[in-house]
């Protein structure tokens, strides 16, 4: 091939190079669709429970089942779960409870690891968790992948992916959903998780990394997955979940509730607290969303 040919050729992959990276490096779409599941750590985990599912009248996902070696029970705000757990037997008294873990549902999980490598965003190898299904046959339940980049010491946070054999995750929220509307909320007139505020030490190089997973925030500083809560990130003390918010149809109606049961905590700026004290340390909050 004449020299001159080479030169042009080089010329030409110089050009085409940094589109074809650019190329490579564009995301496709989103990762995750929503947040599927809160992980609270409790000294008392049957006592948290009872007071979401028996006093805030949430729809139970599943019931609170106690071992030896593990408890665990779990409710629905109808977009999102919110598990109690403990290991070992012994109740602590007086129980105290923490935020521990935050679980994804992404789109196809392997479009979602694609995606993952796209944006630099760096994971564990997939851990598929064998268990037997419905149908009396063992296979995979679910398969998880845990995010190092956005987890802390103080919190877990991963992507699960369900297998259609052992629940379809999608109708279950929906049943959640429906049983939550036609109980009315609940004594707060709940309707769903608006946001799940978490704070940080380094707010800039955490929030960054958020970023990455679900895009740009919005006009008020909140980040969105496709569906379920909206997620805020604000300077703090510790890198955890702050608090979690719940939307309420009336935070007039709510208020009076909380007073009356003496579970009031904080108000300002349109929400409510729940007194931590009362939900083992927790920091729960309401507010009142007008429908977009």
């Amino acid at each position: 091939m004449p020299r001159r040919s080479f030169f042009i050729i080089a010329i030409l992959s110089m050009a085409l190079a940094p589109a074809a990276s650019q190329e490579r490096t564009k995301r496709k779409g989103p990762v995750v669709r929503q947040a599927d599941r809160i992980l609270i750590e409790s000294g008392d985990p049957g006592a948290l429970f009872n007071f979401f599912a028996e006093t805030l009248k949430l729809p139970v996902a599943w019931p609170l089942t106690e071992q030896q070696a593990y408890t665990s029970g779990s409710v629905s705000t109808g977009d999102i779960v919110l598990e109690m757990y403990r290991y070992g037997h012994q109740k602590e008294k007086p129980a105290t409870a923490r935020y521990t873990g935050l679980s994804f549902e992404p789109y196809p999980l392997e479009e979602a690891l694609q995606e993952l490598r796209i944006i630099g965003i760096p994971y564990e190898p997939p851990q598929p968790q064998v268990s037997i299904l419905p149908d009396r046959t063992k296979g995979t339940a679910y398969t998880t992948v845990n995010i190092p980049s956005l987890s802390t010491p103080l919190l877990h946070v991963s992507l699960v992916e369900y297998s259609e054999q052992f629940l379809q995750v999608n109708v279950r929220r929906k049943q959640w959903g429906n049983r939550l509307l036609l109980n009315g909320g609940g004594p707060l007139g709940i309707e769903s998780m608006h946001a799940i505020v978490l704070e940080t030490v380094n707010h800039k190089n955490y929030e960054t990394e958020w970023i990455r997973l679900l895009g740009k925030p919005d006009k008020k500083g909140y980040l969105h997955a496709v569906l379920g809560p909206a997620f805020h990130i604000i300077p703090g003390t510790k890198n955890s979940i702050q608090r979690i918010v719940l939307k309420v149809k009336a935070l007039e109606r709510a208020e009076a509730f909380l007073r009356e049961q003496k579970l009031l905590g904080n108000k300002g700026n349109g929400e409510i607290f729940l007194e931590p004290s009362e939900v083992q340390g927790l920091h729960i909050s309401l507010v009142e969303v007008p429908a977009d």
